[in-house]
């Protein structure tokens, strides 16, 4: 991965391929360095989870622990080791690539898949008396008490030296990059109101303070942001708030300049990350909220041994799912800007194949990050962009290598998978193409994979309903044909923060911590189907979650629906219009309209206008079936 010459906020574009650092011999090393720990600490087995101390999604390098010593590079995934076996368990995204990136010593288990047990089925399958070792520093308390309700016949054991870094040479040092303030222009509440709103909280629970982990809640409610994971502005440290008003941020003060911290500073304490333990043993009093989901077991033993630890989902988390209107506006004026972008690249590349010039995944990837990069307000991009061509495109998390990667080939499916961190919001988009021609497999699933994306966005549904309510409605035209998709229909999105953000989604599988949607929410629309080996396609617009008007108010409940955000054509050589009702051509006509009008009115790029033209024509529904009429490259 291509480091970082600058602050993330003073970088024009970004642009990275991840790339396979952790070759077979050193993992193999690892592994074998890691059974010698067990034998010396007599465990039965060892714990590796994909995360870090704050339970954070995507991590960086230093925290690479389960692609260390597995290669696998997915950012979902979590090992365990005995001295016999290697198990590493993955979601339904990362099958193909990891049974492309594992080898011979490694068994694969696949998450929600019959036959498969899981981790915590494993464990309670484990002999009495095992003994099953862990990092406390990297497991939740959520994780750890999951694991120990099911396999109470087994010892837990935590180990506060993590035993995979004992044996990990040259591991890449702990990042700490510059703290830059995020000005009220852009987050619409100053972080005082937002303490405010905490202490509510703390007065509803009768709580003396809270304890915060997570790093995008972090940075959310200061309002700060800074670039230590790659694609994600935030900062390693902690925070608590007490009742009195009084906020402490733990962080490496060195890299906090002064004039970052002039709004907060008069309700804030400013003090060293290495410094939390210490600090919260002396101060934490009382009833002290955390939540089981983000805290490691290392600050929860902490907590135990001085106060009442009491486990309160995070209010910041739930506000800062919740866009205010500044935020909102923010969001809707960086997708005009990044659906541009997008447009442009699509066009150059559409121009480029049928011209027959050679494009492979990674140049292609690379021209986008470019094209990105000239938008106002736009930092760095959102996540490694899924550039992937025919068979590729099945693998739901592929990165290109440019070692491996194919060119992007004119009668194969390109799925592009791509997004940006902008100051006023941050983009997650989804196009899959054909620049020549589509075969009627590949049509007839590019609809109903579109018919999802149509019905979801149209829903209407009332306030407190949870996404997953709303999941069938994305797959009933998939389902009807008995085809599927194994990974969630929609994520939150935080605005110039993580691309994935809790606590709403919509998905098929419930979750005991999933919030109810509100006015406010932004989350993704992405149903999708793939054939191993041989071609994938996803369609992802992200949505704005708004009151619905209704003829009626039952029970005076308020309705919601959603509002699409993103800004860019399909392609409707794609598309079966017989397979689609005159609502649905509607719908993609007035999308496309709304497209053709907006990005032609941000844009002084005349050959862009024309593009869009050909590219947002309204399509009628066909009699005797067949795609859409096809349009000259």
């Amino acid at each position: 991965q291509v480091g970082l010459a600058k602050p993330l906020h003073e970088l024009q574009f970004l642009y990275f391929i991840v790339t396979h650092t952790h070759t077979p011999m050193k993992c193999k090393g690892l592994l074998s360095g890691l059974r010698t720990q067990l034998a010396k600490h007599k465990l039965s087995a060892y714990y590796v989870p994909s995360t870090d101390p704050h339970n954070s999604e995507y991590t960086p390098a230093c925290y690479k622990r389960v692609a260390a010593v597995s290669g696998f590079t997915g950012s979902a995934g979590s090992v365990v080791v005995t001295p016999e076996k290697a198990l590493l368990w993955t979601d339904g995204r990362y099958f193909v690539q990891a049974g492309t990136e594992l080898d011979g010593d490694w068994e694969l288990m696949k998450l929600a898949v019959t036959g498969y047990p899981t981790l915590a089925k494993w464990c309670s399958e484990m002999a009495e008396g095992s003994r099953f070792g862990y990092d406390p520093h990297v497991v939740t308390v959520a994780q750890h008490d999951r694991l120990a309700k099911a396999a109470k016949k087994i010892e837990f054991v935590p180990i506060p030296e993590n035993l995979l870094d004992v044996n990990w040479t040259n591991r890449p040092a702990h990042p700490c990059t510059t703290i830059f303030n995020h000005p009220e222009s852009f987050t619409g509440r100053p972080s005082q109101d937002k303490i405010k709103a905490v202490v509510e909280n703390l007065t509803k629970n009768e709580a003396t303070s809270v304890v915060i982990s997570a790093l995008d809640e972090i940075a959310w409610l200061f309002n700060l942001r800074a670039d230590d994971i790659e694609c994600t502005p935030v900062f390693f440290s902690y925070a608590m708030v007490s009742n009195d008003g009084k906020a402490v941020l733990f962080t490496d003060l060195k890299r906090f300049p002064e004039p970052a911290r002039t709004e907060i500073k008069p309700f804030t304490e400013f003090l060293e990350y290495d410094s939390v333990t210490k600090v919260l043993k002396e101060r934490c009093k009382g009833k002290v909220l955390y939540d089981e989901n983000t805290t490691s077991m290392a600050v929860f033993e902490v907590l135990k041994a001085v106060c009442e630890p009491v486990h309160d989902q995070s209010c910041v988390a739930v506000m800062k799912a919740v866009k205010n209107p500044v935020e909102a506006e923010g969001f809707k004026a960086c997708h005009v800007r990044d659906g541009v972008a997008l447009s442009r690249y699509l066009m150059w590349l559409e121009k480029e194949i049928g011209e027959g010039r050679k494009v492979t995944e990674c140049t292609g990837a690379d021209k986008l990050a470019w094209f990105r990069g000239q938008g106002e307000n736009f930092v760095s991009l959102s996540f490694a962009t899924i550039s992937s061509s025919g068979p590729n495109a099945a693998i739901i998390h592929y990165k290109p290598n440019p070692e491996t990667c194919r060119d992007i080939i004119k009668d194969d499916l390109y799925l592009v998978d791509s997004g940006g961190q902008y100051k006023d919001g941050t983009t997650d988009v989804t196009r899959t193409i054909c620049f020549g021609n589509p075969r009627p497999e590949e049509v007839e699933a590019f609809t109903l994979v579109l018919k999802g994306v149509i019905s979801l966005n149209s829903m209407v549904f009332p306030a407190e309903t949870t996404g997953h309510r709303l999941d069938a409605s994305a797959r009933q035209a998939l389902w009807r044909y008995g085809l599927n998709f194994c990974h969630g229909t929609g994520h939150g999105v935080g605005h110039f923060l993580g691309v994935h953000e809790g606590p709403i989604g919509v998905s098929s599988r419930s979750s005991p911590n999933e919030k109810a949607l509100s006015e406010g929410n932004v989350l993704s629309n992405e149903p999708g189907f793939y054939k191993d080996g041989v071609m994938g396609i996803r369609i992802e617009n992200l949505e704005l979650v708004v009151k619905a008007e209704t003829k009626y108010r039952f029970n005076d409940t308020q309705f919601l629906t959603m509002e699409t955000l993103t800004m860019c054509p399909y392609d409707t050589r794609l598309i079966d219009t017989s397979l689609l009702t005159e609502d649905e051509v509607q719908w993609v006509n007035a999308y496309h309209a709304k497209v053709q009008k907006t990005l032609t009115a941000a844009s002084p790029d005349t050959e862009l206008h024309k593009w869009l033209a050909v590219k947002c024509a309204p399509i009628t529904r066909g009699d005797e079936g067949g795609p859409a009429k096809k349009r000259k490259l």
